[in-house]
């Protein structure tokens, strides 16, 4: 995703309750795209479905304790 884009989902991530981060990076992948980086609260079962739904990939680090979404 390009970069605005990965800003406008932050926000409408924080707007619908999703998330509540902590931290937040947005990071150039290999390809040119970008990631967005969250660590913090967030609701499972509806990030999910926000995910599914808006066709977005979903990568967790439960080590580090972030996630990583973008697109496909």
């Amino acid at each position: 995703m390009e970069r605005k884009e990965a800003i406008a989902l932050l926000k409408e991530l924080i707007i619908r309750f999703l998330v509540s981060p902590s931290l937040v990076a947005i990071n150039e992948n290999n390809t040119g795209d970008f990631n967005l980086m969250v660590k913090g609260e967030y609701d499972n079962q509806a990030l999910i479905e926000f995910i599914d739904k808006n066709k977005l990939l979903l990568e967790k680090n439960s080590e580090k304790g972030y996630l990583l979404i973008s697109k496909p």
